[in-house]
């Protein structure tokens, strides 16, 4: 169900493509998969993720938001980008 709710989204809402902020979303999005990887080969499940298929999206949208939904899927607001200041 949580894929259909999120491919809906991403059907009523603007995908931004192919600017510095998508391609630093993505970028964002690489490190904090790595960073779950790692976390679960520590706790001794490294094939915990292995059937996710990570998605990274910056959606237009004022609000100041970010959310993820099981099997990797993440998006980004364009309206949080004025108040993140840098990538960390």
């Amino acid at each position: 169900m949580a894929l259909q709710q999120y491919n809906s989204f991403l059907k009523d809402n603007k995908t931004v493509m192919g600017t510095k902020a998508q391609r630093q979303i993505s970028k964002i999005g690489v490190y904090i998969a790595l960073a779950a990887q790692k976390y679960f080969a520590f706790k001794g499940q490294p094939n915990f993720l292995r059937e996710y298929v990570w998605e990274y999206n910056l959606v237009e949208n004022e609000q100041r938001n970010a959310w993820c939904m099981p099997g990797g899927k993440i998006v980004f607001y364009t309206g949080i980008l004025p108040i993140a200041e840098n990538p960390d």
